[in-house]
């Protein structure tokens, strides 16, 4: 920070791309710098904007000439930038600016979660090497201000789970299904419609966004960097309708949850993204729509819950601006080391509800429980449903490994008197952790 505004200073920011986050943080630099200023006593500059498309009139904000750069380098050279913003995505030649601007010495500010998720621990070494700081509190849950609380709130505490609706695509496609009784079809087209769902919806409901996410947030509040493709996901389109009928009769909703924990058995942090059934009574269950929500358990603190936007051009553009803020107050960017070992999902085992649709013949029920039993999976209860089709017979599990689940479900299949098995989900868990004195153990990864 190099101006001077009597006993305080003036931060000088270079943002690379302008587009729906970018034009709303340059907006809220350039007409709110003076109420920041009054309200927080530092003092924002815009010195520079890089664009590639000078053509592009979509912008909600118009660049001023003397702000404008072409070439996103002449932003990392120019010693009047103090601060550089992130906003064009991807990992290519954003990753190659953010690296750039680090060994320079630049402090940076990112809403890039597949930047962070896949080339985080590479940029952190380097922000380590140069004296300088990398933040990336909009990566993840866009307003909810999650980075912050687990960095610096809960800096000394012993985190036991975090479980998270982490995207607002897949949370509004979900809350449409579960009460219109819509198809995933129709829902994605809504959804798409509204603005809530990019036209390429694909990393939005396979999950990999929500799994990208997950890393990041293995990362901080565990310190442990997971790989993307060790991440357990499955995502949303292949749930059908029944599926949300028969939540209802369980008092449950569907939703797609990301969830990092320390594994029951092991104490390992296994991060996995998938549907689950969530009860009616839990908090999670009411974050409908496009919103997302984060829920926080830890060993002394208990449970809390964050709850707000987790997307939208003003929403992520406040995130970024309290990270300016952040780095303008020197708060550190990422300050829990690693303690503990990674795992992947393996057998770990979890209450499933299984939905068969099967024949309506005496014994049936029986012959399915006999088959559970068999495998070693114990069934909490079952019941059978008669719906305008069909019949349903809907099992619901005791702790059960997904390989013996697995089996049961394909040798279910085989049955005469079973037509399909339609769907396999598990309900929502939070698995007991290690006592918090055997948690800064060093534990070897269980592998897939």
């Amino acid at each position: 920070m190099k101006e001077e505004h009597g006993t305080s200073s003036t931060l000088r920011i270079g943002v690379l791309g302008c587009g729906t986050v970018g034009s709303a943080l340059c907006r809220i630099l350039t007409t709110e710098a003076d109420a920041i200023a009054a309200t927080t006593g530092i003092h924002l500059k815009l010195v520079a904007v890089a664009i590639r498309d000078p053509t592009r009139d979509d912008r909600s904000w118009t660049i001023p000439p003397e702000l404008l750069r072409l070439d996103p380098e002449t932003v990392i050279t120019d010693p009047d930038v103090d601060l550089v913003v992130e906003l064009i995505g991807g990992t290519g030649i954003a990753g190659e600016l953010v690296s750039e601007a680090l060994r320079s010495g630049k402090t940076v500010v990112t809403a890039n979660k597949d930047l962070i998720a896949d080339r985080g621990s590479a940029l952190f070494s380097e922000a380590e090497l140069s004296n300088s700081s990398l933040y990336f509190e909009a990566a993840v849950g866009g307003a909810l201000p999650l980075i912050r609380m687990l960095q610096l709130s809960m800096a000394g505490e012993p985190i036991q789970s975090v479980v998270g609706i982490l995207n607002g695509t897949t949370n509004y496609i979900l809350t449409s299904m579960t009460e219109s009784v819509k198809s995933f079809e129709e829902a994605l087209t809504e959804a798409q419609d509204l603005g809530y769902a990019e036209a390429d919806p694909s990393a939005d409901i396979s999950g990999r966004d929500a799994a990208a996410k997950a890393a990041i947030i293995a990362r901080v509040a565990f310190g442990v960097p997971i790989d993307i493709g060790e991440i357990y996901c499955t995502g949303i389109a292949d749930i059908p309708p029944i599926a949300f009928q028969i939540a209802r009769e369980l008092g449950c909703v569907i939703k797609l949850l990301a969830t990092v924990d320390l594994g029951s058995n092991d104490g390992a942090v296994v991060a996995r993204v998938h549907p689950a059934l969530v009860p009616d009574s839990h908090v999670l269950a009411s974050v409908g729509g496009a919103y997302n929500a984060v829920h926080v358990r830890g060993a002394w603190l208990g449970e809390c819950m964050l709850y707000g936007q987790g997307a939208g051009a003003d929403p992520t553009a406040s995130a970024v601006l309290s990270d300016i803020l952040s780095a303008a107050r020197g708060l550190p960017s990422l300050n829990r080391s690693t303690r503990l070992s990674k795992g992947v999902l393996a057998d770990r085992s979890a209450r499933f509800c299984v939905v068969v649709k099967g024949c309506d013949q005496p014994g049936v029920l029986a012959t399915v429980d006999g088959l559970f039993a068999r495998h070693g999976i114990a069934v909490a209860t079952i019941l059978q449903y008669d719906f305008e089709d069909s019949s349903r017979i809907v099992l619901t599990t005791r702790p059960a490994g997904e390989r013996a689940l697995s089996r049961a479900i394909e040798l279910l299949t085989d049955l005469d008197v079973v037509d399909d098995v339609e769907v396999a989900i598990r309900f929502m868990e939070f698995p007991q952790a290690a006592p918090v004195d055997d948690q800064h153990t060093k534990l070897t990864p269980e592998h897939r």
